[in-house]
């Protein structure tokens, strides 16, 4: 009687252990980063100092970028920490009109150090849609940390206009001169000018051709010499070469006659 109740009981257990074993099986398999720690990298999230990211490099520049054109730089971002981090956004401090982060489309799952996706390439593009030298800085979120500095410049040549002021009839002025400015690494040539004078009240004393060195300022001499009591009127027009980009080429020029 015995050895049959044992008999009973030992089947009764390897069924329900068969059918434990069976049922564990046909359930879904595990996911392995079911319960993988992953830290959004945003303002609300205050366990992240800046200090678990770091950028390749300090800064970057872009140089002598034409007037309307655009150019794109790489840089690296590496997550330094033990646990995987998401970033959801970058932010620029002054020229979000300018520069872009286009490549790879936000957010960004970096994951824990030495793994293979710890560290993403970004594409920075920018536009030189403003003229000289731009600098801004490139955030992660609301963080200060880590931070990549960016300089921009766009060359550019400025021909400022001049007012000669009161000028007694008959009489002749060569001050102020009028100044040109070479925004650029590159030296410049100006080979012709035309001057629009409809009196005759001004007259180049500078010859020609004029060459400005990179990143200088060259004083044309103009003389203005009035010839009645009134405002006088005109315009300079340099041609010039060297500069790829936005070129200012026209100075206005202004005095008054009196007696």
């Amino acid at each position: 009687m015995k050895s049959s109740k044992y008999i009973l009981n030992t089947l009764l257990f390897l069924s329900i252990l068969l059918y434990t074993i069976l049922s564990y099986s046909c359930t879904s398999p595990i996911d392995v980063n079911a319960n993988r720690q992953v830290m959004e990298y945003n303002d609300s999230n205050k366990e992240l100092s800046g200090k678990e990211l770091h950028f390749n490099v300090y800064e970057i520049n872009f140089i002598d970028v034409a007037y309307g054109s655009s150019q794109a730089q790489y840089v690296v971002i590496s997550n330094l920490s033990n646990r995987d981090i998401l970033i959801g956004n970058f932010r620029f401090s002054k020229y979000e009109n300018l520069f872009k982060i286009t490549h790879p489309k936000l957010p960004i799952l970096l994951t824990k150090i030495g793994t293979d996706n710890s560290s993403r390439e970004l594409m920075i593009t920018f536009t030189a849609n403003e003229l000289g030298e731009i600098t801004d800085t490139l955030f992660i979120e609301n963080m200060q940390q880590p931070q990549l500095i960016i300089n921009a410049k766009v060359p550019y040549v400025d021909v400022i206009d001049v007012d000669f002021g009161f000028q007694k009839i008959g009489q002749s002025k060569v001050k102020p001169p009028l100044y040109i400015y070479n925004h650029s690494r590159k030296p410049i040539i100006i080979n012709s000018y035309r001057l629009v004078d409809p009196e005759d009240a001004f007259q180049v004393l500078s010859s020609l051709p004029i060459e400005i060195p990179p990143t200088s300022k060259y004083s044309v001499i103009i003389k203005f010499t009035p010839q009645s009591e009134k405002p006088y009127n005109g315009r300079i027009e340099f041609k010039i070469d060297g500069v790829q980009g936005y070129i200012d080429n026209t100075a206005q020029l202004s005095g008054y006659g009196i007696k």
